[in-house]
């Protein structure tokens, strides 16, 4: 009668407890391995994050631009159209200086595909003028208004004597809402 159990408690009594055992034994490492890596990975970028920022500080107080901060900041608030047109016809005030520098036209744009993330709005502008005068007036544009960006810029010549067409479409980038 002995030989009859052996196999049947050697199964029961041993092999099955321990390939539950080893199936156990590995769901817990992988688990526990996975948790862990998480960890670890989310503890290094913690730490690159912070020793980024303490540099970045750090080239703040070095560059001496800290003051311009606010001031760019409130540039990327509100309705950065407005904000545009303001700074443009203000730029053409100052370079017209023989009065022949004309806004033709201003209109948004739709969005353009520039594979960045983030915030932006589009903007199309017709300049009529000479070319030393727009360009002054562009000079003073993206002076002041340093989150534009120039996208495109057509010129053609004017029916009209010594001007230009200036066709020009700027991207502003704003702050999420």
């Amino acid at each position: 009668m002995k030989k009859f159990y052996i196999q049947s408690i050697s199964v029961f009594s041993i092999i099955i407890p321990l390939i539950i055992i080893i199936i156990a034994w590995v769901a817990i490492t992988v688990v526990k391995s996975t948790m862990l890596g998480d960890f670890e990975k989310n503890k290094v970028t913690y730490q690159t994050d912070q020793s980024l920022n303490q540099q970045l500080n750090i080239l703040k107080k070095q560059a001496g631009y800290a003051q311009y901060v606010p001031q760019w900041e409130e540039l990327m608030q509100g309705d950065s159209f407005a904000k545009m047109n303001g700074q443009l016809e203000k730029s053409i005030e100052s370079a017209n200086k023989s009065k022949t520098l004309t806004l033709t036209s201003q209109k948004r744009e739709g969005r353009p595909n520039l594979g960045v993330a983030g915030p932006y709005s589009a903007y199309s502008y017709g300049i009529q003028g000479t070319y030393a005068e727009v360009q002054q007036c562009l000079l003073d544009l993206e002076s002041n208004m340093p989150n534009s960006m120039l996208t495109k810029l057509t010129i053609n010549a004017s029916n009209s004597g010594n001007f230009y067409n200036f066709n020009l479409n700027f991207t502003t980038w704003e702050l999420t809402k």
